[in-house]
């Protein structure tokens, strides 16, 4: 299928260009190795026709990450969205700190996926992440809360969550 690093290369070389040949012929992905079929499955800017092949995949994580994709599913509802995590907690993703605190910096990131030895200071840099949901955001402050050292504390404290609720 290819290494985790084998796709996230292609992901992050793949352009909306390299995804016109398979327009003519979507078909064409299926004979592709597995890696780019991940890749494409996962690029955002994936057309729909695309995707309709990819969904049908017999390589099961091409075609969950096809049938995720927004292109695909539409815009993620509260109940879709806790459907995706509760999928996503029961995987064995094993612990990978150092790519989830990566992907943190770009894209909303599920507390869970971060172990209990991630630095204070990545948890504080996560809070500013536009695309974090505010569920998200609310985990990271309960979780910094929660920290020994008074800095994670303090961020809590000054959050501008914490402090409606002061002045309520």
């Amino acid at each position: 299928m290819g290494t985790w690093g084998e796709i996230m290369e292609l992901l992050r070389s793949l352009t909306i260009s390299d995804l016109e040949p398979f327009l003519a012929d979507p078909t064409q992905l299926n004979i592709q190795p597995v890696a780019l079929q991940l890749a494409v499955a996962s690029y955002s800017q994936t057309p729909r026709p695309l995707l309709e092949v990819l969904v049908n995949s017999p390589h099961a994580p091409v075609a969950e990450a096809a049938q995720l994709h927004i292109n695909w599913a539409g815009e993620i509802s509260e109940d879709r969205q806790n459907a995706v995590e509760e999928v996503l907690k029961s995987r064995y993703l094993g612990q990978n700190d150092k790519l989830a605190v990566e992907l943190l910096k770009i894209a909303p990131v599920p507390p869970f996926f971060l172990s209990e030895w991630v630095p204070s200071h990545y948890l504080i840099q996560a809070l500013s992440n536009p695309y974090l949901p505010p569920r998200y955001h609310l985990k990271l402050l309960e979780r910094l809360a929660q920290e020994p050292s008074l800095e994670p504390r303090l961020q809590v404290a000054e959050s501008p969550e914490v402090i409606k609720l002061k002045n309520l």
